[in-house]
């Protein structure tokens, strides 16, 4: 199956995120003890991450059923003592049903604040913008088409001390298509 150049752009944004974040494991896994911190107390911490995307417009419940799933990757620069993140966000939503298909690649800039003390759950808020590269197939609409449209996210979050987070966010997404893809997610991710 072909997809739409903006779908492969971002795949190949996604791939090179990937591979950035692999090479920085390797350099700081084989000279950690060498490295000094180039920004004085910030570290880079990377992260995987899965979960579930609802949209809440009627006619793509319709069509493509509800939830749709979602992974992705952040690369974040973390305040040490942790106090807020900063962090560059990769994920991939897919759906397909019925003959309808959607493919979203949502690239996000998030900044997380934390609140609170440092414990066994430790919780923050997020805030985040970006922009969704959507590729929509609906054939009840007759729609077969690519479009980008902007992102707004907030949201609430923990970490443990496993580096195991959750998250509970909501995107307000810009309508593209005649398509509102604006909806609450939930993710859990694993952070290195």
């Amino acid at each position: 199956m072909k997809y739409p150049q903006s779908i492969r752009v971002a795949r190949a944004l996604a791939c090179g995120l990937c591979a950035v974040t692999a090479l920085c494991f390797v350099a700081a896994a084989s000279r950690a003890d060498q490295i000094q911190s180039s920004i004085k107390n910030y570290n880079y911490v990377a992260s995987i991450r899965g979960g579930i995307y609802y949209t809440l417009h009627k006619s793509l419940q319709n069509d493509l059923g509800i939830p749709e799933y979602l992974g992705g990757l952040s690369l974040a620069l973390q305040q040490e003592p942790l106090q807020y993140r900063s962090s560059f966000a990769v994920d991939y939503i897919y759906k397909s049903e019925n003959g309808n298909k959607l493919s979203a690649v949502p690239i996000n800039f998030e900044y997380q604040k934390y609140t609170g003390q440092e414990g066994s759950v430790y919780p923050y808020y997020l805030l985040g913008v970006g922009a969704w590269f959507v590729h929509l197939n609906d054939i009840n609409t007759n729609v077969d088409a690519e479009k980008t449209a902007f992102d707004t996210e907030i949201g609430f979050g923990v970490d443990t001390p496993q580096q195991v987070y959750a998250e509970l966010r909501y995107n307000i997404v810009a309508p593209v298509m005649g398509e509102d893809f604006s909806g609450p997610s939930f993710l859990v991710g694993v952070r290195f």
